[in-house]
């Protein structure tokens, strides 16, 4: 096995300033933007050779956590053995009292099915503050449906590589202390139950 590369030259796709109609269909095994991305050359640097990399200062952390799970494509559901591992895993992390599950995906460049989806190449974030609130009052009230509420809450992705290096489409994350709160634009995701004929997908 070859050592890892301390950087890789890629590209990745942004959506341009000019593209009006941004909308992100998704289906079991499919997606597809409406938006309108350029793709730019950047240097993506092997996160596990820099750090240490904190959930407060960067926005993201690397974790370890072994699993015995052999069946990756059934274990995502809200209601797995899995989904508790991750919990537990998210309040080790950053302390919180309660952690809920909105369950996972796998994501695979090399096939897809209703229970494998398309890699997602463009930069983006998951949440808008707006849709962060209301999703987290959301599953709060669905698993805790006579509890306190909460003060604060915190909703992020834990990701893991579910093949051996070097894979060809590796994660990549922005440091969020190099993002202001007021970059981005809205891409809103649509859930379907197919994407319409004549389209390609992402």
């Amino acid at each position: 096995m070859r050592p890892a590369s301390d950087e890789v030259h890629s590209t990745i796709g942004y959506l341009v300033p000019t593209s009006r109609i941004n909308r992100r269909f998704w289906a079991p095994g499919r997606e597809y933007n409406t938006g309108i991305f350029a793709s730019y050359e950047v240097t993506i640097r092997n996160a596990r050779l820099g750090g240490p990399f904190t959930l407060d200062e960067h926005g993201f952390c690397l974790g370890s956590h072994h699993a015995n799970v052999t069946d990756w494509e059934h274990a995502y559901g809200p209601d797995t053995s899995y989904a508790a591992q991750v919990c537990a895993v998210a309040t080790r992390l950053t302390g919180a009292d309660t952690a809920v599950p909105m369950g996972g995906m796998i994501r695979d460049s090399g096939r897809t099915s209703p229970t494998v989806q398309p890699p997602a190449a463009e930069a983006h974030v998951d949440f808008t503050q707006r849709s962060a609130l209301r999703i987290a009052e959301t599953v709060y009230r669905r698993a805790h449906p006579a509890g306190p509420g909460y003060d604060r809450f915190i909703a992020f992705s834990l990701w893991r590589a579910l093949s051996p290096p070097p894979q060809d489409m590796p994660l990549a994350l922005c440091d969020g202390s190099t993002v202001r709160d007021d970059e981005g634009t809205h891409n809103t995701k649509v859930d379907v139950d197919e994407i319409a004929g004549g389209t390609s997908p992402i």
